[in-house]
């Protein structure tokens, strides 16, 4: 039964504003569906997105301070030092 409401939200159940199918909006859609057809079981949303987002926020910095040094490297040094 949890398939079947899932893939009837894939086929487009679940679409939600602009016609695009979003995570949240199966995931409502999928919990919903279950709960009314057998109140005893309930869909869990789990993920893993927060790591994710942590490892994008260290590239990001990462690459901040790249790109930060490189600047001063390209900075010269003393007025009229320019080359």
């Amino acid at each position: 039964m949890f398939t079947r409401h899932l893939l009837d939200g894939l086929r487009g159940g679940a679409r939600g504003a602009g016609g695009v199918i979003r995570i949240f909006d199966l995931y409502h859609y999928v919990h919903q569906h279950v709960v009314a057809e057998v109140g005893a079981q309930r869909p869990v949303f789990k993920s893993e997105l927060m790591v994710f987002a942590l490892n994008l926020t260290r590239e990001a910095e990462v690459d901040a301070g790249t790109a930060r040094l490189a600047r001063q490297l390209r900075q010269p040094t003393a007025p009229g030092d320019e080359s």
